[in-house]
């Protein structure tokens, strides 16, 4: 039996006036480092992990 891999972030959606100043921070980067990133909406990652698919209802359960 052969498993999937699935990606999970665990992320901060900031208020706006953040939302704000984070876009600033990054289009200045962008611009002094001439990357080619497109930016979506912005956010704070606290966490990234992958684990098995089969796992997500216990995830968003939280483990209960």
């Amino acid at each position: 039996m052969k498993y999937s891999i699935a990606k999970y972030l665990l992320i901060l959606n900031p208020h706006e006036a953040l939302q704000h100043k984070i876009l600033h921070v990054k289009q200045e980067f962008k611009e002094k480092y001439q990357t080619t990133s497109n930016f979506s909406k912005p956010y704070i990652m606290l966490v990234k992990f992958f684990t098995w698919e089969m796992m997500e209802e216990k995830l968003s359960s939280g483990y209960k």
